[in-house]
């Protein structure tokens, strides 16, 4: 899936196809563009890690947040629906 593509799935929690495997869960872009290895590269929270991260991202604690996160390139990413249309804050 290219970026343009993706805009309306990013923050929001979806399900999708990640190289045919079905996922579910928040897909975010928090890496800094120089630490990337491709632009497509984003975050990927599954929904059952949601609350926890939300929880140590609201106490700062980014070693909590970066153990439940996954690194995935959406361009591998087809078939993405939303679960929710708000936003994740």
């Amino acid at each position: 899936m290219e970026i343009l593509s993706f805009f309306p799935f990013h923050n929001r929690h979806i399900k999708f196809l990640y190289n045919n495997e079905e996922k579910e869960g928040v897909v975010i872009d928090s890496i800094p563009y120089k630490s990337k290895k491709r632009s497509t590269e984003f975050i990927y929270i599954p929904t059952k890690n949601m609350k926890e991260w939300k929880d140590a991202e609201n106490r700062k604690d980014k070693s909590t947040m970066k153990s439940l996160e996954i690194k995935i390139d959406i361009s591998n990413i087809s078939k993405p629906s939303l679960l929710s249309n708000t936003p994740i804050e």
